[in-house]
């Protein structure tokens, strides 16, 4: 099907799940029935026993929903017991089982985003000039880590973020700004002096695995480091991207523009971006109703002026 690694470990982890609940249960998961799942997804609910975010939840229906699809391809199994919505008989009003819940990231103010960036700032200049890429790039964490020396581009300061590192299979040209240049030389300099010309742009200071290209879990601890010490914890690797994303909706892209630059294969994922910005919200209100709402506005709060 074409999905990323990180994907089929969630999906593998998934299904891990919902096995131990049948194993549990003495259920045979080729045999289970619609009132098993119920009584799988129900604990998970809000408000019930074992409750747990959207996302993970639909996360796990779809990774169940696909291994039936499986089994039935392979005739071990005649009806998919966890039905997609619209199934007729099942589900008429076109509603999934469980509602889907989307909510927006969120993300730092300036204030808290200066703080951040304060911390970070006392750190060694590969986890630096990391932090500076991502966000510039608006990169994936498995993106950034996967970074190699002939991607860079530097007399037009592109990267080539490759199709094999990238969630939807597409490749993409992101910039950096003129600042990263002189650290970005530093850096390669820095690997010359340790016998490194090439290859992977990110690499291990530790003594285990000196010199061996840089795991995504090494840059995700480090992420989350600098996020308690700024006393941000809700910040992760994946905020630079939407952070970067929501700033140049700011400043007046484009939503296909966004898209391509994000690599989105479908422009309604970048459309929260748009939402994040507020780009068009405040000109279109004061455009619209400014005079009335300054009006409602002195009248119920004519006391306190």
């Amino acid at each position: 099907m074409g999905r990323a690694q990180a994907t089929l470990t969630a999906y593998r982890n998934a299904l891990s799940h919902y096995f131990a609940f049948c194993g549990q249960n003495r259920i045979e998961p080729e045999k289970a029935r619609f009132e098993d799942l119920a009584a799988y997804i129900s604990p998970q609910l809000p408000g019930m026993p074992f409750p747990v975010a959207s996302a993970t939840l639909q996360l796990r229906l779809s990774a169940i929903r696909l291994w039936y699809d499986f089994l039935m391809y392979q005739d071990l199994c005649l009806v998919n017991p966890l039905p997609r919505s619209g199934t007729p008989g099942m589900l008429s009003s076109g509603r999934g089982l469980v509602p889907r819940v989307v909510k927006l990231p969120r993300l730092p103010d300036d204030a808290q985003w200066q703080a951040f960036l304060f911390h970070a700032a006392s750190s060694s200049l590969r986890d630096r000039l990391m932090l500076a890429l991502t966000y510039y790039g608006a990169l994936r964490r498995s993106e950034i880590v996967s970074l190699r020396v002939d991607d860079l581009d530097f007399a037009h300061r592109l990267i080539r973020i490759r199709a094999e590192t990238t969630k939807s299979r597409r490749e993409r040209i992101v910039c950096y700004s003129p600042a990263v240049a002189p650290v970005l030389a530093a850096h390669l300099l820095q690997m010359k002096r340790e016998g490194i010309s090439g290859g992977a742009l990110f690499r291990s200071e530790s003594d285990r695995n000196q010199g061996a290209p840089l795991s995504f879990w090494t840059w995700s601890k480090t992420v989350r480091n600098w996020a308690l010490v700024s006393g941000l914890p809700d910040i992760s690797t994946h905020t630079f991207r939407h952070l970067r994303l929501t700033h140049l909706a700011r400043a007046g892209w484009k939503l296909h523009e966004l898209a391509t630059y994000a690599g989105h294969r479908d422009p309604g994922t970048t459309q929260i971006y748009i939402h994040l910005s507020g780009r068009d919200l405040a000109a279109r209100m004061a455009g619209a109703i400014e005079t009335a709402d300054i009006r409602m506005a002195n009248l119920i709060f004519s006391q306190e002026n």
